[in-house]
C-alpha cells in the first residue's frame, strides 16, 4: 500500500500542464487506494467479449459489485494529495455494466465537491465516460474519487468493471453551450443506445470548412435496414418543457431525408423529417418539437437516409448535437453580412445597399445594410422570390413580419403583426 501511495503521490505533482494522465488502470495493482465502505471491490482479469467498439484490452480491470439495499453504495479513493483541477479537469473513465442503469462519477473535498451522472444504455459492453469538471477549476482540496452505481435504487446489487480513469486538459477557446448533447471533443453529455452505439464515433474532422472548423467530429456508417438510427437515450424523461428545439451540423454525402423521432417514454411518438438536398458540405438542421413540451420522451433518434437501403459506403458526419429553448421567432432575412436567402427578381431589379439615413421616426431600423427593390414598370403584380432550402413549417409560426421603407405613398399592402413570428426584417422598396 505505501508503495502505491507513494507512486501516485509523485504522478499527482507535475498534473499542471501534461496532456493527459492516468489516475487508473489496473496495470500491475491498482495505482489508487479504492476502498468498497458498502459492497465488494477487487481487481480481476479483464474478461472476454463485451468490447464491440475495441475501447480495452487491457489485462486487468477493476470490479465492484454494489451492496444490496444500499441505493448509495460508497465506494471511493482517498488521495494522499488533492487533485488539481486548474489546468486537468476532463475525465473520462470506461466501464461495462451488467445491467442497463447510470453511474456518478463526484470529487469531493474539505472545500466542496463536484460530481457528474452518466445513464448506461447499454449493458455488457465497455463504453468511455466522459466529465467535464472545469466548473470545479478553483475548488481546492478534492482528495476524494466517489462512483456510485445504480444511484437511488436500493434493490440492486450488480457488478459494474471499471477502468482507464484519465484526466486530461481543459478544451481551448469558449466553454460550449451548457445546452450541447455532444461535440465529439469536450462536451460528451449523452449515451448512445441500442441499435446504432455502436455506428458513431469521434474522428478528426475530415472537412474542417465553412460553418464547422471544429477539430473532432461524429462518425456515423449507415448500416443494415432502412430503419437503422442513431439512439440517444437519456435514461429518464427529455426535459422538453425547456428545450425542445434539436441542433446539429450534418455532412451528408447523399440527397434524402433525416428523421428526427422521439420515443422511449409515456406519450406517443413524434416525428419530424428534415429534406436534405446540400451534399459534401456542412449543413445545419433543426427539428422543432414545441408540441411535445408537455410530453414524455425518454429518447432522441435519429434516422440517416429513412426509409432508404444504405449503400455500402454511407458515411454521414454529425456534430454540435443540441437541445436548446425553442425560438419565439425565426429571422429569415437581415441582410447583414450578405443575403442570407436566394432572392431573385422574377421582374425589376434588386440590390444590397446601405440602410438610408432618415424616416426612421419610429427607431425600428438600425441596421447597416437593407434590400432594395425596383418594380418593373408597367407590372401591377412586379415578383420578388426567394426560394427556401427547407419547406416552411407553418403549423407553429405562421405570422409573418417586415419592414419596409417605400419611396412612394401610391403602393397599398397588408401586414399581420403577433406573436410568434417568422421575422423578416429590414427590406427597403423603392
Amino acid at each position: 500500500m505505501k508503495k502505491h501511495l507513494l507512486f501516485f503521490a509523485v504522478l499527482l505533482f507535475p498534473l499542471l500542464g501534461m496532456a493527459q494522465v492516468v489516475l487508473e488502470d489496473f496495470e500491475g495493482g491498482a495505482k489508487l487506494p479504492w476502498n468498497a465502505l458498502d459492497g465488494t471491490y477487487s481487481s480481476i482479469d479483464n474478461p472476454a467479449g463485451g468490447n464491440t467498439l475495441g475501447l480495452n484490452s487491457s489485462a486487468k480491470v477493476g470490479s465492484y459489485t454494489k451492496k444490496a439495499g444500499a441505493g448509495y453504495s460508497l465506494f471511493l479513493a482517498e488521495l494522499p494529495t488533492a487533485l488539481d483541477l486548474s489546468t486537468n479537469n476532463q475525465f473520462k473513465i470506461q466501464v461495462k455494466a451488467a445491467v442497463a442503469s447510470a453511474f456518478i462519477l463526484k470529487l469531493e473535498g474539505t472545500s466542496g465537491f463536484i460530481e457528474g451522472n452518466k445513464n448506461i444504455a447499454v449493458a455488457g459492453e465497455w463504453i468511455e465516460y466522459s466529465f467535464d469538471f472545469s466548473k470545479a477549476a478553483a475548488t481546492q482540496n478534492l482528495k476524494k474519487i466517489i462512483l456510485f452505481f445504480d444511484p437511488g435504487t436500493d434493490a440492486s446489487a450488480d457488478t459494474y468493471l471499471f477502468d482507464n480513469l484519465t484526466v486530461g486538459p481543459a478544451c481551448g477557446g469558449a466553454a460550449p453551450s451548457a445546452n450541447i448533447l455532444d461535440n465529439f471533443e469536450c462536451a460528451r453529455n449523452i449515451a448512445y443506445g441500442s441499435p446504432g452505439f455502436a455506428d458513431i464515433t469521434a474522428i478528426d474532422n475530415p472537412d474542417k470548412t465553412g460553418i464547422n472548423t471544429s477539430d473532432k467530429v461524429g462518425r456515423y456508417k449507415d448500416t443494415g435496414s432502412e430503419w437503422h438510427a442513431m439512439v440517444i437515450d437519456w435514461g429518464g424523461a427529455l426535459p422538453l418543457k425547456d428545450r425542445s428545439l434539436v441542433r446539429f451540423k450534418l455532412w451528408a454525402p447523399k440527397a434524402g431525408r433525416i428523421l428526427v423521432k422521439f420515443e422511449g417514454g409515456t406519450s406517443p411518438q413524434k416525428e419530424i423529417f428534415l429534406d436534405v438536398t446540400e451534399l459534401n458540405k456542412w449543413v445545419e438542421y433543426a427539428a422543432n418539437a414545441s408540441d411535445q413540451v408537455n410530453e414524455n420522451h425518454t429518447k432522441l433518434v435519429i434516422f440517416f437516409n429513412a426509409g432508404v437501403l444504405p449503400g455500402a459506403d454511407d458515411v454521414y458526419y454529425i456534430d454540435d448535437i443540441s437541445l436548446d429553448p425553442a425560438p419565439t421567432s425565426f429571422t429569415y432575412e437581415d441582410f447583414e453580412g450578405g443575403a442570407k436567402l436566394p432572392w431573385r427578381a422574377g421582374d425589376g431589379t434588386f440590390t444590397i445597399v446601405p440602410n438610408p439615413p432618415g424616416g426612421d421616426t419610429l427607431q425600428i431600423n438600425g441596421s447597416t445594410t437593407v434590400g432594395a427593390y425596383t418594380k418593373e414598370a408597367g407590372k401591377g403584380y412586379s415578383l420578388l422570390i426567394a426560394e427556401l432550402a427547407q419547406p416552411l413549417d407553418l403549423s407553429l409560426y405562421n405570422v409573418f413580419k417586415i419592414q419596409i421603407k417605400k419611396r412612394r405613398e401610391s403602393v397599398s399592402r397588408r401586414f399581420f403583426i403577433s406573436q410568434p413570428c417568422i421575422s423578416v426584417r429590414y427590406f427597403q422598396y423603392r
